[in-house]
Formats: structure tokens, C-alpha cells, sequence
């Protein structure tokens, strides 16, 4: 099984070092290029999932009562909350309110064009200023992302985005010594924090193969040289003390701590079940990393600094362990690869080119990105999906007068729509809401889980919460139930 794998990897690359290892795009060049990446974001950003729902029910919920400790918009009442992306919540619904659709769409595609500058000011660190090697390793990398559902209106994004930034910024202390950029460190963590607090832990992991390459051993090709670590030291120290600047402290902080490695999560939320190679997700994520093995293992004849290494072993096992973990894989694992194959593209001194090729590069490059934005928008082709929009909105409709005292059943994840119009459903996708280490009150995750396995008897539980509505579909065990009883 391994050798087709291997010999489609080494013929890969063969082929693209021979056809570009002569070719040394200048900037402007560079600029072109890197819009094809940006333009495949523009599509796959047109569409959302449920969770955009909530994420804007909160975000009008914070403006107007401010940070908010106990959660509504489900049927169970004085559940405990933690808002771990306040920040953007509420920077989705005012663009929402301002802009419509289109104003979270602006949001994304310029966080996009970030990342796809800082990956590629990244590369070009690692590459030596190779810029067909970073221009080629910039579009892999942020098509992949778009690929696995990393460019849309999520919070992921923004996490993304901050994580590569501490990459640049760690790779740039240690190929130039320069400890001021280090200060950038906990700033980085005080935005994470507020954007994104369940990736916060990602900030310190990823310091972590740093901070363990300042140390002077060697294993086979795996080298380390003994260098200064203090300021990286230092660095971690204001990292954790700027993470507490966020409304709600420490609970924020061990937020992940609480919310993950549950085992009725892993079993029903598919972000956040384990690599399964049976399906189509999941035989792309185990190529990736098949990829990425046989150019370690075998196509690499450089020393690896430890540091990569221990990135890989930590991104596969993350990955391995929830298909969410495949982000931290592409932001960590693949960059790395452009520095050994580096010696291979050829570096020129930069020239300027002819005004009239400027004005033609200008010109593709408008076409490039406004034609995709024009058919978008003219189009109506941004979508804020809802599985069950069509239900919600004639119940609401139905009982106007009554709404907030309407009891829905619904899926997880499927009336998420229902927190941002008012009706009060079961569950919707914030599936940590419903743990009791979170919410203080009640394991209801756990006593869905029991109830999509058959484990509680359904009219038990329809007695419990007197339902006044409930939406199901083929999938929940209530369906075969429910079809049957009067």
C-alpha cells in the first residue's frame, strides 16, 4: 500500500522542482500568483454552517446586556456559560446589522488575505527569500485550508490566523536572533483569548518545540543546538499572564480543559470524531499525512531540527485523535518541508520590470478578483445555511404571540437557527453548553447521547420536557419512534 503513495510523492516532486527551481518570480508576479488561493477562499466562504446562528444570537445578546453568564436560548433554564468567542460575536453581528450577509463575508476574505500574506512572509524567512518556493508552498497551504473548511465564517479562522502569525514570529527569532519580535507574543495570546479562548492552549503547545530546540542534543537526523532560553521563557510567562485580560478569567482559559476528549462528543459531534479513513474526509487527511511521513522519512536527506519533528508527532496525533486537529497539521507540518527543499530553487538578484507589464499584471489581477466577487454577489451565492430554517420559521410564524414559551425537540446541531429568532430549542451545536462541568447544572449532552442510542426510553424523556413541537429526520432515533406513536 505504501508504494504507490511514495512513488506519486517523489514524482510530484521531481516534477515541480524541475519546472520551477529556474524560475524566480519579483513581486509582482508573486502578487498574481497568490490570488488563486484568495479567489478559491471567495467561493468556499460563500457558505456557512449553523453555528453562524449563534454566533450572531450572541453577539446582539453581549451589545445589549453585556457579557452574559447564563445562557437562554435553550429550553433548560440557568445554565452556566462561558462566551469563548465574545469578540467575535459580536464584530459578525455588527457587520451583519451594518452590511447584511456581505459584511461577514468582507470579514472573512480579509482575514484570508492575511493569512495567505503571513504564511507567505513565513516562507520566504524559511526559504531563504525563495520566492517561487514560498509563493508555491503559500498556495498549497491556504487551498488546503479552504479545502478542509478553515476559510468561512467560523472562529477557526481567526485562530488560524493568529497561530501562523506566532510561527513567523518564533521562526524569526530563531533565524535572526531578534528577541524584540518575541514581545509581539502576548499580544497574540490576549487576542486569542477573546477571539478564540478554546485555541488559546494551541498558542502555549506550539511554543512548546521551541522552547525544547534551545537544547543541545542529536538523534539520528533529528539535531538540536543549545541556545539562550530565557526569552522564550519570558515569553511563555507574559503569554499566560496577557490570557487572563478577557471577561470571564481562568474559566476561559481551561475552557478546552472542560470541553474536549468527552466520549459522547467524540461520538456524535464530526469535527470532533476521531480520523475515520473509511470516508472521503478522512482518506484525503491520512494522504496528507502519508505525504508528509515518506518526505521525512525517506525523499529528505537534511539534519530536521527537533523542533519539526515534534510538530509533526503532535499535529498527527491531534488530528488522528478529532478531524478538527487536521488545521493544526497544515499550518505546522507542511511549512517546514519548503525549507528542505529549498536548496533546489535557485535565488536571483530582484529586478524591476517595464511599467507596461506592471500595468498588465494589474489589469489580470483585477479581472481575477473582481469577476469571481461580481457572479458572487449578482448571484446571491452567500448562503448562511440552516438545516432546519424552513420548520423554525413557521413555527415562529404560528405562535407569534406565544414564541417564547414554545418547547422545540430538535438534533443536535440542526436548530441552531432557532437561538437567533427566539424559539427555544432542545440542544443546538454548542455542544460544551450542555456539559455539566460547564454548565454547572445538568449533564443533557450525556442524556442525548443516551437517547440517539437507545439507552433512555423516549416517551420518558418527552414526559420530562413536554415538548410542544419536535423536528426530526431519519437520522434521530426519535424518528421511528415517533412515526408510530399517535
Amino acid at each position: 500500500m505504501l508504494i504507490n503513495p511514495f512513488y506519486l510523492w517523489c514524482f510530484m516532486i521531481k516534477k515541480i522542482i524541475k519546472k520551477y527551481k529556474n524560475y524566480h518570480p519579483n513581486k509582482w508576479e508573486s502578487f498574481l500568483f497568490l490570488i488563486i488561493p484568495f479567489v478559491l477562499g471567495l467561493f468556499v466562504s460563500t457558505r456557512t454552517d449553523d453555528d453562524i446562528w449563534f454566533l450572531l444570537a450572541l453577539g446582539k445578546r453581549i451589545l445589549s446586556e453585556g457579557f452574559v453568564h447564563i445562557d437562554n436560548f435553550t429550553i433548560h433554564t440557568d445554565l452556566h456559560i462561558i462566551v469563548q468567542q465574545w469578540l467575535i460575536d459580536i464584530v459578525f453581528y455588527k457587520s451583519y446589522m451594518l452590511f447584511g450577509k456581505l459584511g461577514i463575508f468582507i470579514i472573512i476574505n480579509l482575514v484570508n488575505i492575511y493569512i495567505i500574506f503571513i504564511t507567505y512572509k513565513l516562507l520566504m524567512l524559511v526559504t531563504g527569500n525563495r520566492r517561487n518556493l514560498s509563493v508555491l508552498f503559500t498556495c498549497i497551504i491556504d487551498c488546503l485550508l479552504s479545502m478542509f473548511s478553515i476559510i468561512i465564517a467560523r472562529p477557526q479562522i481567526f485562530s488560524t490566523a493568529i497561530l501562523i502569525t506566532e510561527l513567523y514570529l518564533l521562526e524569526n527569532y530563531f533565524y535572526t536572533n531578534n528577541k524584540k519580535v518575541l514581545f509581539l507574543l502576548p499580544l497574540l495570546s490576549l487576542l486569542m483569548i477573546n477571539l478564540h479562548a478554546a485555541i488559546w492552549p494551541m498558542l502555549i503547545c506550539f511554543l512548546g518545540p521551541f522552547i525544547l530546540n534551545t537544547f543541545n542534543y542529536k538523534i539520528g537526523k533529528i539535531v538540536s543546538s543549545s541556545r539562550e532560553k530565557g526569552p522564550l521563557f519570558l515569553s511563555l510567562v507574559g503569554m499566560v499572564i496577557s490570557s487572563f485580560i478577557n471577561p470571564y478569567g481562568l474559566e476561559a482559559i481551561t475552557y478546552t480543559l472542560n470541553s474536549y476528549g468527552i466520549m459522547e462528543i467524540s461520538n456524535l459531534v464530526p469535527e470532533m470524531m476521531p480520523l475515520d479513513i473509511s470516508f472521503g474526509y478522512g482518506k484525503m487527511i491520512f494522504i496528507l499525512i502519508l505525504m508528509i511521513v515518506l518526505f521525512y522519512v525517506v525523499f529528505n536527506k537534511k539534519k530536521i531540527e527537533s523542533r519539526y519533528l515534534f510538530f509533526f508527532l503532535g499535529t498527527v496525533y491531534l488530528t488522528l485523535a478529532s478531524n478538527r486537529g487536521v488545521v493544526f497539521l497544515i499550518i505546522s507540518s507542511i511549512y517546514p518541508i519548503s525549507s528542505f527543499v529549498s536548496k533546489y530553487f535557485r535565488i536571483k538578484k530582484e529586478e524591476d520590470i517595464h511599467l507596461k507589464t506592471k500595468l498588465q499584471i494589474i489589469f489580470i489581477a483585477f479581472l481575477l478578483i473582481i469577476l469571481p466577487l461580481f457572479i458572487i454577489i449578482s448571484n446571491d451565492y452567500i448562503t448562511f445555511f440552516s438545516t432546519t430554517k424552513q420548520q423554525l420559521d413557521y413555527i415562529a410564524d404560528k405562535e407569534k404571540d406565544n414564541k417564547v414559551n414554545i418547547k422545540v425537540y430538535c438534533s443536535y446541531a440542526n436548530c441552531t437557527y432557532g437561538d437567533y429568532i427566539g424559539i427555544k430549542t432542545y440542544i443546538d451545536s454548542r455542544a460544551e453548553v450542555f456539559l455539566k462541568v460547564n454548565n454547572k447544572k445538568e449533564d443533557i449532552f450525556s442524556e442525548y447521547y443516551a437517547l440517539q442510542k437507545g439507552h433512555l426510553y423516549y416517551l420518558d424523556f418527552i414526559k420530562k420536557y413536554d415538548f410542544d413541537y419536535f423536528i426530526v429526520d431519519y437520522n434521530d432515533y426519535l424518528f421511528r419512534n415517533l412515526l408510530n406513536d399517535s
